[in-house]
């Protein structure tokens, strides 16, 4: 009994420490969050190992990628096991059905969004037509980025309660507007 024991010891300190090889050799079957998918070949193999089989192919559309679902044969009530496979084209499943793998799509990583020009800036807003340009100070209402469109206040007098025009323009650089109208 104490060999027993101190074998599922070992056994569960070896899973633990290496979760890949154990995964490979059907142990705890944890793989690491990091590891490649696998072709669908060598997860039914660990499957079997394991006494679980294909239940149903997701595909994950915000990580761009395919999951094996496998259930436990004996025990359809423990939780379904998921792992990222690499496999594309027509799969079966246990009920004889037939689903697509999609390939892989790599996921670009978002642009920064890097505003030029703030709400609040003074900037200097220019418009050129023909044989004349304008040139003058006005005050963002928004925030734009480069070769955006952002909302612009051209102050006035303060007179009679006239708080300015509102014009809008195209961002050209950091404090550049072009005017559009």
């Amino acid at each position: 009994m104490r060999t027993l024991a101190q074998l599922a010891f070992h056994a569960a300190l070896f899973c633990s420490c290496a979760p890949s090889f154990a995964g490979e050799l059907g142990g705890a079957g944890l793989l690491p969050a990091h590891a490649k998918p696998a072709p669908l070949a060598a997860i039914m193999a660990r499957a079997q190992l394991r006494g679980m089989r294909l239940r149903e192919v997701r595909w994950d559309a915000v990580l761009k990628q395919n999951w094996a679902v496998l259930e436990d044969v004996q025990h359809p009530e423990y939780p379904l096991w998921s792992e990222r496979m690499d496999t594309v084209g027509p799969v079966e499943l246990v009920d004889g059905t037939s689903v697509e793998a999609r390939p892989a799509e790599s996921v670009a990583p978002p642009k920064p969004y890097l505003a030029l020009v703030h709400y609040g800036d003074r900037v200097r807003l220019w418009k050129i037509e023909r044989n004349v340009r304008i040139e003058m100070s006005a005050i963002a209402e928004g925030s734009a980025a480069i070769g955006e469109e952002v909302k612009l206040r051209i102050p006035s007098s303060g007179v009679d309660g006239d708080t300015g025009w509102r014009v809008v323009g195209v961002v050209h650089g950091p404090g550049d507007v072009e005017m559009t109208q």
